[in-house]
């Protein structure tokens, strides 16, 4: 395979940007074209953000008015509400859509290994996540403001502490948002992961390491052109370990080591689509 140059950085942006649409080329303006398009990308996020480089469901909409297009703010309630995929906060907490077929490689790294008691026992779990996962547990499907309905007694209206804990329950796969409500601002509904994920996802979860090569080959697919530590900084992962799976992730033919960009530094990681998506 020839070596690749890009003649500069806007080359990869562009390209990025590319993957914010179909792979037909339409914007995502119905359900299932948003549906599919988490599907197709594996994950990506909410808002449009250079924050991460990934691709995300607002960017492509002609109607958008800020970082977050309405359809996309309805989206977050809609597709976990109908089982399409998971939402939840998670890269740089931030508003995340994931496909089904990636969730096992995040739940066999960070997600729970036991139940609520044995978290909060071992001291994964703070006093209060404990206390929301209880409740979860208790009343999911349950809204943001039914759970601070029941907490707010107990914890002198500080609705801060509320708030942290859904975000770390989540992003350690104990919770996950099940659907919502769209009126006004929206609101979330919360469940245990284990009844809101549809029946058979969780059956296959991968050892670490196969989870790891799974979800670093996705990452440099969807940003198409990366370096090891900037790959790796999605998942705060060293780019040492990144460059090792890598290197065998490209003897398997799953990503390319031979692109760069004009007067980069490298080295870079490459999408197999690089390029028909940088023409």
């Amino acid at each position: 395979m020839a070596k690749l140059v890009l003649e500069s950085v806007g080359d990869v942006w562009r390209a990025r940007d590319r993957l914010c649409y179909l792979d037909d080329g339409r914007a995502p303006e119905t359900d299932a074209d948003a549906a599919e398009l988490v599907r197709q990308r594996g994950f990506l996020l909410l808002g449009a953000t250079a924050q991460t480089g990934l691709p995300n469901l607002s960017a492509a909409d002609p109607e958008r008015e800020w970082s977050v297009s309405w359809r996309a703010w309805r989206w977050k309630e809609v597709l976990p509400g109908t089982g399409a995929c998971a939402y939840l906060k998670w890269f740089r907490n931030q508003g995340t859509f994931i496909a089904w077929s990636m969730y096992p490689a995040f739940y066999a790294i960070w997600g729970p290994r036991g139940d609520a008691a044995h978290g909060y026992q071992s001291g994964v779990l703070t006093s209060h996540e404990h206390e929301v996962l209880e409740l979860v547990a208790e009343l999911g499907p349950v809204s943001s403001r039914d759970l601070w309905l029941r907490l707010r007694g107990r914890w002198g209206g500080q609705r801060n502490r509320m708030l942290a804990a859904l975000v770390s329950l989540q992003r350690r796969f104990y919770i996950t948002v099940s659907g919502g409500e769209l009126d006004r601002w929206s609101m979330h509904y919360w469940d245990l992961v284990e009844r809101a994920v549809p029946g058979d996802v969780l059956d296959g979860v991968p050892d670490p390491y196969t989870a790891q090569t799974d979800l670093i080959a996705q990452a440099v697919a969807n940003l198409v052109l990366a370096t090891p530590r900037e790959v790796g900084s999605l998942f705060g992962w060293s780019g040492a370990d990144v460059s090792a799976v890598a290197a065998e992730l490209a003897a398997e033919g799953r990503l390319r080591l031979d692109a760069s960009v004009a007067g980069g530094r490298g080295p870079y990681l490459a999408s197999l689509s690089i390029e028909r998506l940088t023409p």
